[in-house]
């Protein structure tokens, strides 16, 4: 096998789960494939200063990361998590890659999905809105008759809420 064959391999391992990571950063699907493919191609160009390749999960993110803010920085846009969330985000992503024998990527959005409709109503509201649908704090709060402060709490448990009941499923914490 030579690098193309090896980061090939890669590749596909890790695609699902930085098309993931990096929606959850920029919340633009379209935008998210093109940061994707441009990580996929600086990653390869710089493959030789990848240490270890049980770092390459977190180190392809890293590359996506700050493509990504490259992009909304052009743009003239914000990313669609603030810093606190983006952090929340890359320990989540980090957790995971400690547990690579865990089950793959279509298990743990099997997980996510099922986590996610056992939360009440009103946090799958404001989280689908948010999270799936784009839609900013501040009209989230007006569309749903609430304040802004209970919005951003909801979008807080509903993270809380997911994490407890992913990390069950995939019985993160045994391990």
């Amino acid at each position: 096998m030579d690098d193309i064959d090896v980061y090939e391999i890669l590749v596909r391992e890790h695609e699902a789960m930085l098309a993931v990571y990096v929606y959850g950063l920029v919340g633009d699907r379209a935008l998210a494939d093109d940061v994707c493919q441009e990580a996929f191609v600086q990653g390869y160009r710089h493959l030789a200063r990848l240490e270890r390749r049980e770092s390459f999960a977190a180190w392809l993110r890293t590359i996506a990361r700050n493509i990504a803010f490259d992009h909304l920085r052009r743009r003239e846009r914000t990313t669609a998590m603030e810093p606190e969330a983006v952090a929340t985000l890359d320990a989540a992503f980090a957790r995971l890659d400690r547990h690579a024998e865990n089950p793959d990527w279509a298990e743990r959005l099997g997980a996510l999905r099922a986590c996610f409709d056992e939360l009440s109503a009103p946090l799958q509201a404001t989280c689908r809105m948010h999270y799936y649908n784009g839609v900013p704090t501040a009209a989230i709060a007006e569309h749903l008759g609430t304040s802004l402060v209970a919005v951003l709490k909801r979008l807080q448990r509903g993270r809380e809420a997911l994490a407890a009941c992913i990390g069950k499923r995939l019985r993160l914490d045994e391990r």
